[in-house]
């Protein structure tokens, strides 16, 4: 049972620090034109202040880095950061977009992540010292001085009888 706590934790801890905002299990392709997707997505652009870096995947999987620099509840206005076309300003339709984000620093995520791998170590050092100090004594080997005196001197003989 601890072991699928231990099992249980690492796997949280991991999943938690890996960046996995959210789990869509069979999500269907046409959901970016749906009103409850566009709100959806009009909602994370208004929490994301001007001249930010973003993360933008359009629903033809197209993905690409930009600055957001005006958005209204419509369309997103960029300019964008990859070549050829860096610095071209761009206004994209809600419509157009299955998902934004926005960049952030990756010192904070790479932190998280040394913690995650050195937490995770530590549980399972734990786990292995907690194992090791719980070894069955049927397990052990049998010290000789448990033995009578009476079966040493017989097992000196030759002779393997003991007594009860």
């Amino acid at each position: 049972m601890k072991r699928v706590m231990a099992v249980l934790l690492v796997f949280a801890l991991l999943t938690g620090i890996s960046g996995v905002n959210e789990v869509s299990l069979g999500a269907e392709q046409g959901e970016a034109t749906t009103p409850k997707h566009r709100r959806k997505i009009a909602e994370r652009v208004a929490k994301i202040p001007p001249n930010s870096v973003v993360e933008i995947e359009q629903t033809d999987e197209t993905e690409f880095k930009a600055v957001l620099l005006d958005a209204t509840p419509d369309a997103i206005t960029v300019s964008l950061l990859e070549e050829p076309d860096r610095g071209r300003k761009v206004t994209i339709p809600i419509s157009d977009i299955e998902d934004i984000e926005q960049v952030r620093g990756r010192a904070l995520r790479t932190t998280l992540i040394v913690l995650g791998i050195t937490g995770a170590a530590l549980v399972a050092l734990v786990g292995v010292c907690a194992a090791s100090l719980n070894v069955s004594p049927r397990l052990q080997s049998p010290a000789s001085a448990t033995r009578s005196p009476r079966a040493e001197s017989r097992q000196s003989d030759g002779a393997r009888i003991y007594t009860t």
